[in-house]
C-alpha cells in the first residue's frame, strides 16, 4: 500500500457487527409484548350466570322436560354451558345455567326438543327480570291475612306503602295459598321488607317467612319456590 495514499480502511466497517449492534431496517417487522401484561397472573374466565325459559304448545299429553334431557339437548348440541338448577311451573321450564349461550342457540334448543316431542312445539329464550322481580319480596307462612292486611303490615313495620300486593288463589279450593308477593317501589325497600317482616307474627301466621325474588347481585330469578307471574 502506498503511504502516500489517502485512502484510509476502517476496519470495523468491514466486520459484520454483533446482532445486538445491528441497525434495525425500518420494514422489518418487529415482535413486541408488554412485559407488565407477562408478569400479571393469568386472569380466570367468569362464567355468566342465566336462566334458560323452555315453553311449548302441545295436543295431547304435555312433555316431561328434565334437567336429564336438557343437559343431553346441549351435549348433542355441544353447547358448553353447565345447568344448575330446573324448575318446571305449568307449560314452562326454568333452567338456572353457568356458561355463555349465544342468541341463535335458543332456536337450536326448541329445535331439537321439537324433534324428539311428537306434536309439540317448543320455544326457548333467555328469561329477564324484570324491574318489579328485583323489588319484588316473596312471603311464606301468610295465614289468614289479605292483601290489604299485608299492604298495612309493610306500612307499619317498615314505614312505606308497598307498591302492590299478590296473594294467589288456589283454584282446587277458592281460597287464598299461604303465600304473597310484595312489590316495592326500589331495591333498597325491598331489602328493608325482607329483613323487618322476617319472623313477624300477623293474622293467623305463627311467623312470616321472607325471601327476596331475584338475591343480591344476580341476574335471574332465583326463589327455590315455583316460578309465577308477579302481577296479574
Amino acid at each position: 500500500m502506498d503511504p502516500d495514499s489517502d485512502v484510509v480502511i476502517n476496519t470495523t466497517d468491514r466486520a459484520e457487527k454483533p446482532s445486538h449492534e445491528k441497525e434495525l431496517d425500518p420494514t422489518d417487522e418487529v415482535m413486541t409484548f408488554d412485559l407488565c401484561e407477562a408478569l400479571q397472573p393469568k386472569r380466570k374466565m367468569q362464567l355468566s350466570q342465566g336462566t334458560l325459559l323452555i315453553s311449548w304448545r302441545f295436543e295431547g299429553a304435555a312433555p316431561k322436560i328434565g334437567k336429564a334431557e336438557i343437559d343431553d339437548v346441549l351435549k348433542e348440541l355441544s353447547i358448553p354451558i353447565s345447568v344448575t338448577n330446573v324448575r318446571t311451573f305449568q307449560h314452562k321450564v326454568y333452567a338456572d345455567f353457568k356458561g355463555i349461550l349465544r342468541k341463535y342457540q335458543y332456536g337450536e334448543i326448541a329445535s331439537v326438543l321439537s324433534k324428539r316431542h311428537e306434536g309439540v312445539e317448543f320455544f326457548a329464550r333467555r328469561d329477564r327480570v324484570s324491574s318489579d322481580e328485583k323489588t319484588t319480596v316473596f312471603l311464606g307462612n301468610v295465614i289468614g291475612l289479605d292483601a290489604q292486611d299485608l299492604a298495612a303490615l309493610v306500612e307499619k313495620v317498615c314505614g312505606f306503602v308497598p307498591k302492590a300486593v299478590r296473594i294467589p288463589e288456589d283454584k282446587r279450593t277458592g281460597g287464598r295459598k299461604p303465600i304473597a308477593y310484595v312489590v316495592c317501589d326500589t331495591r333498597e325497600e325491598a331489602l328493608q321488607a325482607a329483613k323487618d317482616l322476617q319472623g313477624q307474627k300477623a293474622g293467623l301466621s305463627s311467623g312470616l317467612r321472607t325471601d327476596l325474588l331475584v338475591q343480591e347481585g344476580d341476574n335471574h330469578i332465583t326463589l327455590r319456590q315455583p316460578r309465577r307471574k308477579i302481577l296479574e
